[in-house]
């Protein structure tokens, strides 16, 4: 339940309701607050099981639907919030491998109301010349509470020193933004082993051309 939930406040007529097939039905609901509820959001979802019997002998299938409730309560709310994190899963620094990665973004909501930040995060080479941009969808973030956001990328370049700039917007309500840096080496393993060997490779030419001309002498 929880200081934010619309459970209590929900009145449906009939909980029970039988439909024939082919036949659509009306359930009334009403939402009731009281006069001194906290202001703020309140949050919940109405769901319909469906139950179908197949006989006295047979097994009854079920399945089940519903619809999120978003309430907020007139007055004044309070809507406020604060990005906790912004890396690499893990907090990598270096990325040893050129395979996807995954980008997290903490959130917390300090408000009563809910808050639906969204962005984007751009990546910049050593230089400053964007190499790649991606856009983070807005996502829901109830009151006192933490949502990370995980982005997928798939699109890593080859070798290089790179920022990621992450630029966060706090709802659509809100005009302030959260703008981060995030600093990252990307080395692969295969690269650094085929530099390696053909370092060896050279150092081992270099020392039999000596050879042989020492011999030659």
């Amino acid at each position: 339940l929880g200081p934010y939930s619309i459970r209590n406040y929900i009145i449906v007529e009939n909980d029970h309701i039988r439909v024939l097939a082919g036949e659509t039905k009306v359930v009334p609901m009403m939402i009731s607050l009281p006069a001194k509820i906290k202001l703020g959001g309140l949050y919940g979802g109405v769901f319909v099981s469906l139950v179908k019997k197949l006989g006295v002998n047979g097994t009854n299938i079920s399945s089940r639907v519903g619809s999120l409730i978003f309430l907020r309560v007139k007055g004044l709310t309070e809507e406020q919030g604060e990005v906790k994190r912004f890396d690499l899963t893990g907090g990598a620094k270096i990325l040893w491998t050129r395979s996807p990665v995954d980008w997290q973004v903490t959130f917390e909501n300090k408000g009563n109301v809910y808050l639906n930040p969204y962005g984007l995060i751009e990546i910049k080479n050593w230089n400053g010349q964007v190499i790649d941009r991606l856009p983070i969808e807005p996502w829901f973030v109830f009151p006192d509470s933490l949502r990370t956001r995980l982005l997928a990328w798939n699109n890593l370049p080859l070798f290089g020193y790179f920022t990621a700039t992450l630029v966060l917007n706090h709802g659509y309500s809100l005009p302030h933004a959260t703008t981060l840096n995030y600093k990252f080496l990307i080395i692969p393993l295969p690269l650094i082993v085929g530099l390696v060997t053909l370092a060896l490779l050279g150092f081992i030419i270099y020392q039999t051309i000596r050879k042989l001309k020492k011999w030659q002498i």
